[in-house]
């Protein structure tokens, strides 16, 4: 009997032993929690290391290629111990310090998978106590009372590590601006009140010694050093003796510095400081290239929202007659929207193209300096002349432009801030209106006087995971427009509605233009590797006297394109019904509405560090006036596309599909989706 015992006890063990060892060859099909009621169990998921298995699809791409998709995971049991201490430190971080946990798994031996189990009970949140700022006696009483208010919390408000750190961060930015370039984070001591559930911190800070700027210390190199002065550059730093040392100072500095184009490669930042510790030098480091450079270029562009491709040549001269100052000459040819291309049509005459068939051709000169009036404003001035064939209408602008672009804090609500003047003549002639023989002329003087300002907040320039972009377009001006139309008199009075006294006379509207856009990103991994991105963009164009029709069409508001509703090719979403000019309606598409709204939800995602992947829907469309507008009338689209994510900028090939046509008034269901598709190739996100 003894020995039938020792026998049981024996295989006993041999299956606690052998049993766990098995199911680490199985994968770990589901992580499943329950209990949680104020964190989601994706949340939780991405805090501990077990992962669930991917499905079936990646794991095939991993199985052809180890960079592509991702292996199964595997269930492991000695991990549960390390995810219920992420757990643990999970809540802990977030205002929960008394929760506790248990847990359980659950084999399936006929698929070879595991599910795992975790079990919450949370308990009560703890919320903010006092919070002490402590090494700060040395510190003047204005500062201190300035670091004070950062560190200001709602005591109504669960606790959180993040909000915490976040505070310190904006003390020490601030310390940064201030004089105190050595401020640094010391350590936080929690102390956790049970009986009224309270968090009380005390915070330890270091601001060290507060400096003063001694002067600029300048190294140049590179073959185009002499050309540029030591006092050129401390002038562009702009950043005197005896002011007290600011690192948002020095960043602004360095990026005015970048603009002017001069250095292939600079360095500015706070030296060692002098024996008194009361001072320190700034000290700068750049590499001179060429003052002349030559270049061809291929052209690629999303301008009018479609995909342009051109050839052209620039030619820069820097330093031009001083102070820093960059001319530009540019030239360029190309096609507009080549994805929509019929090829055949650029060796056909004029009347016998397509509709696909658009051209261009640009010149400009653009002078740019980068501190003007002794502040630190950027400058340019710009002139041009640009012509585009749209099938058998031909527009040409002639314009100049100068500009003044702000430096603004970026901790601030308002940090872009740019205001322009800019006068264009605006040509266009057209053949053929509507299938008649006469031609049309339309030319407008236009003067317009605007300001752009905004608030840039988002962590990244090229992949934003969060914050935000709002930006404002204010304008204000005026017209003077004049008609032209030849052709035979019956023609004429049958599609005209000209009168005969406004023929070939000047008429001046006064107009304003306004215009909105929202953008505004939400992570969806822990990792940053996925977000989602939101749209919404609105504009308003009105003449506050005379004929709408006397507004030039460049103006004007237009839909559709590789940055607009995807599902529609550029400019294609105009109110075509009501754009006449004294009752012509012009071809191609070349006014636009005077009211926009549109919008897009966008899922992005990066499976590799430069290759990912988009979902997305599209909204929007034109309108002449707010009495014009309809729900109804929204284009609504969807589609996916892929990006690579190169060092200068993100390329993207996106499809989109008509999911509401509101010209036919039918849903992709009832139409093949691929009679719907468009194709749009595109620099940069769509917004």
């Amino acid at each position: 009997m003894k020995r039938l015992l020792t026998l049981f006890f024996v295989f006993f063990l041999c299956v606690k032993i052998i049993w766990p060892q098995n199911l680490n060859t199985y994968e770990l099909a589901n992580i499943n929690f329950d209990g949680n009621k104020e964190f989601s169990s994706s949340d939780l998921k991405h805090s501990i290391q077990s992962k669930e298995t991917p499905f079936w699809g990646w794991k095939f791409l991993n199985s052809i290629y180890d960079k592509l998709g991702n292996p199964p995971a595997m269930f492991d049991s000695s991990t549960i111990p390390i995810d219920l201490e992420a757990l643990k430190s999970f809540y802990q971080v977030n205002g929960f310090f008394e929760t506790q946990f248990s847990y359980n798994y659950k084999p399936d031996t006929s698929n070879k998978t595991v599910t795992l189990n975790y079990i919450v009970k949370e308990g009560q949140p703890f919320k903010y106590g006092k919070i002490n700022l402590l090494g700060l006696t040395r510190v003047p009483d204005i500062i201190l009372k300035q670091v004070s208010d950062k560190n200001d919390v709602d005591s109504t408000e669960r606790y959180s590590q993040d909000k915490i750190e976040n505070n310190v961060s904006s003390i020490l930015e601030y310390f940064y601006t201030t004089g105190y370039m050595n401020a640094k984070f010391d350590s936080t001591i929690i102390l956790i009140d049970t009986l009224k559930d309270r968090v009380n911190l005390n915070l330890y800070l270091s601001p060290g010694r507060r400096y003063k700027i001694s002067g600029i210390d300048v190294v140049k190199k590179g073959e185009g050093k002499d050309y540029v002065s030591d006092r050129l550059i401390k002038e562009l730093i702009a950043i005197s003796p005896e002011e007290y040392y600011d690192i948002e100072k020095i960043r602004n500095s360095q990026n005015r510095l970048s603009r002017t184009g001069l250095f292939s490669s600079l360095k500015l930042e706070g030296g060692k400081s002098d024996s008194t510790h009361q001072y320190v030098p700034i000290n700068f480091e750049g590499n001179i290239g060429k003052m002349n450079e030559l270049s061809p270029e291929i052209v690629m562009d999303n301008d009018q929202n479609s995909f342009n491709l051109g050839v052209g040549g620039t030619y820069i001269r820097k330093n031009f007659l001083g102070d820093a100052r960059k001319l530009t000459l540019n030239g360029k040819i190309g096609l507009t929207d080549i994805l929509h291309l019929n090829f055949a049509n650029i060796l056909r005459a004029p009347a016998n193209r397509d509709s696909t068939y658009q051209g261009y051709y640009e010149l400009s000169v653009k002078l740019e300096q980068p501190y003007i009036f002794n502040k630190p404003i950027y400058g340019s001035l710009e002139l041009y002349d640009k012509t585009r064939t749209l099938l058998r209408t031909n527009i040409i602008t002639y314009g100049s432009r100068i500009g003044f672009d702000f430096e603004m804090p970026y901790y601030t609500f308002l940090n872009q801030l740019k205001a322009y003047y800019n006068i264009e003549l605006y040509d266009l002639v057209s053949n053929k209106i509507q299938n008649a023989n006469f031609n049309f002329k339309f030319n407008s003087l236009s003067s317009i006087i605007g300001t752009e300002f905004g608030s840039a907040k988002t962590n990244d320039l090229f992949f934003p995971t969060k914050g935000y972009n709002l930006s404002f377009i204010v304008e204000g001006g005026i017209a003077n427009s004049m008609n032209n139309v030849v052709g035979s008199d019956s023609v004429i009075a049958l599609y005209v509605q000209i009168p005969p006294s406004k023929l070939n006379s000047y008429e001046s509207a006064y107009f304003y233009r306004l215009q909105e856009s929202f953008s505004m990103f939400f992570p969806i991994a822990h990792d940053n590797s996925s977000v989602l991105g939101v749209k919404f963009k609105t504009g308003y164009l009105r003449a506050l006297n005379g004929n709408q029709e006397l507004i030039p069409p460049n103006i004007t508001f237009l839909a559709g394109g590789s940055n607009s509703v995807r599902g529609w090719k550029a400019r294609q979403l105009v109110p075509q019904d009501t754009v006449t000019y004294y009752g012509i309606i012009i071809p191609e598409n070349v006014r636009g509405g005077t009211v926009l709204v549109e919008g897009s939800f966008e899922y992005r995602k990066k499976i590799l560090e430069s290759v990912g992947y988009a979902l997305f829907s599209d909204y929007g469309n034109t309108w002449n006036g707010f009495n014009q507008f309809r729900i109804n009338d929204l284009a609504v689209a969807v589609g996916f596309g892929f990006r690579y994510y190169s060092s200068i900028a993100p390329f993207r090939l996106d499809f989109g599909f008509k999911l509401f046509n509101p010209e036919t008034n039918k849903w992709i269901f009832t139409t093949s989706p691929f009679k719907t598709i468009e194709i749009h190739f595109g620099i940069g996100e769509a917004f």
